[in-house]
């Protein structure tokens, strides 16, 4: 009898906690990834991890690589005894994650940021996690420096009407500098991303645009269109390629060339009437 009670105690030990297990609530999660830009983006892998007082190693290893734009197989757990479970994604070289947590009902904490992992812990009731991944490409940025010279040489008034074109073969995700006119978005017959401003000043000023430089590197190049006919523009702002997170910058100048018939000024004209009066008296005294 002994024997048979120790061995019912056994199987009550080992079975009883097995269907305790059953009645518990469950955490299923689903997890969305997005590209920002997404040409040409990478497949990449989500991981959640939960703890019970230690990490779980085999909480579940991955979610797969996901279809672009499409979520992960959800995975649902018993939440019972489990303290947080953290969702991840696998780091893409040129890529920052931004993490969005949210949940169906009352979760104790609930958290996601960039680089911030979502971070959830399950309650008493059956509960939905979601977790939205958004990676943002890394950005490069492309300066452009409009300066005049000879604006104030010849006395003549400048036309400083003109405009700048920036352009990049990748999109433009954001524009700056110190020109106060807001540019124009467009796309050129070749399909590159454009950014115009149109200025009416003969002031330095800078032009930037912000390229995604994620994944195929981007080409970017600066034109201008100058309305003064004697104003000639000259710069080194032809295409180039922007590395990843990568800067560049180029100088356009307008040097202003006063056309037409030279003149004197007053102080000029007075030493060229003295010589005059000079040659003819001396034309006077040699016929008298």
């Amino acid at each position: 009898m002994n024997i048979k009670r120790a061995f019912l105690v056994l199987a009550a030990v080992l079975l009883l906690p097995g269907l305790a297990m059953a009645g518990h609530s469950t955490a299923t999660y689903d997890v969305r990834l997005n590209f920002n830009p997404n040409t040409g983006a990478p497949e990449t892998t989500a991981n959640i991890q939960c703890t019970i007082g230690v990490p779980i190693a085999d909480a579940i290893a991955n979610l797969g690589n996901n279809d672009l734009n499409k979520p992960f197989d959800p995975v649902t757990y018993d939440a019972q005894g489990i303290d947080v479970c953290v969702v991840t994604v696998v780091a893409v070289e040129g890529y920052t994650p931004t993490y969005t947590a949210t949940v169906s009902s009352g979760a104790a904490l609930i958290s996601g940021g960039i680089n911030s992992p979502c971070s959830f812990q399950p309650g008493e009731d059956a509960q939905e996690f979601s977790c939205a991944v958004v990676m943002n490409g890394t950005v490069g940025t492309f300066k452009v420096t409009k300066n005049w010279a000879n604006v104030d040489v010849g006395g003549d008034s400048v036309d400083g009407s003109y405009s700048m074109e920036l352009a990049c073969d990748k999109a433009i995700i954001g524009t700056g500098g110190t020109s106060v006119v807001n540019p124009v978005s467009d796309t050129d017959l070749q399909g590159n991303d454009t950014r115009t401003w149109t200025q009416t000043t003969t002031s330095t000023l800078t032009f930037i645009v912000d390229v995604s430089t994620t994944g195929i590197l981007p080409n970017c190049w600066a034109t201008e269109d100058v309305a003064d006919s004697s104003v000639e523009s000259d710069g080194n702002c032809g295409s180039r390629e922007i590395g990843l997170g990568g800067f560049s910058e180029c100088v356009i100048t307008n040097t202003v060339f006063f056309e037409g018939i030279p003149t004197l000024n007053q102080y000029g004209l007075a030493i060229m009437a003295l010589l005059m009066l000079g040659v003819g008296f001396v034309g006077f005294r040699r016929f008298v």
